[in-house]
């Protein structure tokens, strides 16, 4: 098993000041209550948006990326510009959120960054509808399992109240196999300071 001290991280996935495939999908509402014009999602179940919603955006989506499984894709269609933004927590953390961005009409896309593998999500899209943010409904999706072949983190000590505010996540590289330089497949990964992989490729 390889082993990890950690300390405190440095490096963060997203500077927002306030905080792209599809292997599982889900088709969600915005937020309650519901009118008549809705859809049915991929799961069978009926989606609607509010009268505060429906005219500016539809098709609110979220999925497993295809290639990194630690990444949720939140996708979704605009009729008109707004600003928009993301929020999403897990294992009862605080909420994290991308930064917020003007978005034009048509379709788009927002990578959910710094989720540990094999996790529930919480998630919610927030959009300026010129009266105020309004905050949708929140929804959950599980990320994918860790790659096969990946080796495994122990933290062997770790103290909180010493970790460095802004330093969250630690960029490395290990080998598949004990003993140092030898052969085998080498992998590139971020781990957060409790020891949980985000994100990994070989």
């Amino acid at each position: 098993m390889h082993r990890a001290i950690l300390w405190s991280l440095a490096g963060s996935l997203w500077g927002h000041a306030g905080c792209t495939g599809s292997a599982i999908l889900q088709e969600v509402p915005v937020i309650s209550p519901p009118t008549t014009q809705g859809w049915t999602g991929t799961q069978g179940q009926t989606s609607s948006l509010t009268t505060d919603f429906k005219d500016l955006l539809t098709r609110l989506e979220a999925s497993v990326h295809e290639d990194i499984a630690s990444l949720i894709v939140v996708s979704w269609t605009q009729f008109s510009s707004a600003e928009v933004y993301v929020e999403y927590r897990f294992d009862e953390e605080d909420w994290e959120a991308t930064p917020d961005e003007m978005r034009g009409k048509g379709d788009h896309e927002q990578l959910l960054l710094g989720i540990p593998y094999e996790t529930d999500v919480t998630w919610r899209l927030s959009v300026d509808t010129g009266m105020g943010w309004e905050k949708g409904l929140e929804h959950t999706l599980r990320t994918g399992d860790l790659p096969e072949g990946l080796p495994s983190v122990e933290v062997l000590t770790s103290q909180p109240n010493l970790w460095e505010p802004s330093g969250r996540y630690l960029m490395t590289s290990v080998n598949e196999y004990e003993g140092g330089w030898t052969q085998g497949t080498y992998w590139k990964v971020i781990i957060d300071r409790e020891g949980r992989v985000v994100w990994a490729l070989a």
